[in-house]
């Protein structure tokens, strides 16, 4: 099996088949695909597969549902593909991801998944301290440090949240609120845009109106029914994840109040929820970074950095 068959079972020209190989930009996706499931299906290789077909995979142990949907896809994925994924449930410390990639080492993976969506923020500097012992590919999910030799897979959350944020403002709202379930780079890049949306409209909202919900949709529920007691109640509430989303609008009988979560993945049928929810676009991101685990193990370049827009 050589380029050449790759070209005539695709349908595409050699030099098509070449810049997919190469990773080049410009190939539509629907031709990329197509070629890369010729590639998968007749285990094509310009190069020598890695010896190992195992990869690990280091994810919260307080994940969120959206999280661990993501993290089940993509094991059911690679293990479609014949890849064996190895799990670790992490607290993001030095302490535990240090045993997270002894563990992977001893197994001989190709290389490490690591789920940043809600890990500590030092995750990511903790594992680029391991760079040096021989640490194989890394992929980091939503880490927005740039970290040197690491893969970054992102979606860029920030923009888009600061920006419904700003709409809700100007459409009325004066006293927004932003419920957040961990102080992970995700949740903080929400963080970052609410505040750069209400400084853009003059408004400084107070300490209590950011507030941090680790025990999810009962934590919550707990707060803005707290809110409500004292007469705080916000005007706006967004939310990191669907889960305080949830939450907070079981807390709240005012059809006025706009709650917008985040991840979509509650429920397939829009409008069954009582809130609005950002669509962070997982699956594509899920499928992405198995594709990227494909290349890495028939030596195909990849994508330092990937970027994946949401939408509401």
């Amino acid at each position: 099996m050589n380029i050449y068959d790759i070209s005539d079972m695709t349908g595409v020209s050699i030099a098509t088949v070449s810049r997919v190989l190469n990773n080049s930009p410009k190939v539509s996706e629907s031709t990329r695909r197509k070629v890369m499931d010729a590639i998968r299906l007749t285990g094509y290789s310009r190069q020598k597969h890695h010896s190992s077909q195992s990869i690990g995979i280091i994810y919260s142990d307080s994940v969120q549902y959206n999280g661990f949907n993501m993290i089940s896809t993509l094991v059911n994925i690679l293990n479609s593909r014949g890849i064996t994924p190895y799990l670790w449930v992490s607290d993001g410390s030095q302490n535990d991801l240090k045993p997270a990639v002894d563990f992977m080492r001893s197994k001989h993976v190709y290389a490490i998944v690591c789920d940043n969506t809600y890990l500590p923020s030092s995750a990511a500097d903790t594992l680029l301290n391991f760079k040096n012992d021989s640490l194989p590919p890394v992929i980091m999910i939503n880490s927005y440090k740039d970290t040197p030799g690491f893969i970054n897979v992102i979606c860029d959350i920030k923009d888009t949240f600061s920006a419904l944020v700003s709409n809700a403002l100007k459409s009325g709202a004066a006293s927004p609120a932003f419920l957040f379930s961990s102080m992970s780079e995700f949740c903080l890049e929400m963080l970052d845009g609410f505040k750069l949306a209400c400084a853009g409209a003059g408004i400084e909202p107070p300490a209590e109106y950011m507030h941090l919900c680790s025990g999810g949709i009962a934590d919550s529920y707990k707060y803005i029914k707290l809110l409500n007691e004292q007469d705080k109640t916000p005007d706006a509430i967004f939310c990191s994840n669907d889960m305080l989303a949830l939450g907070a609008s079981n807390a709240i009988a005012l059809p006025d109040v706009r709650i917008t979560g985040c991840g979509c993945n509650l429920c397939t049928e829009p409008g069954i929820m009582p809130f609005d929810s950002i669509n962070c676009r997982f699956d594509e991101i899920t499928r992405h970074i198995a594709d990227t685990l494909f290349n890495i193990s028939i030596n195909v370049p990849v994508s330092t950095r990937t970027g994946f827009t949401p939408y509401l």
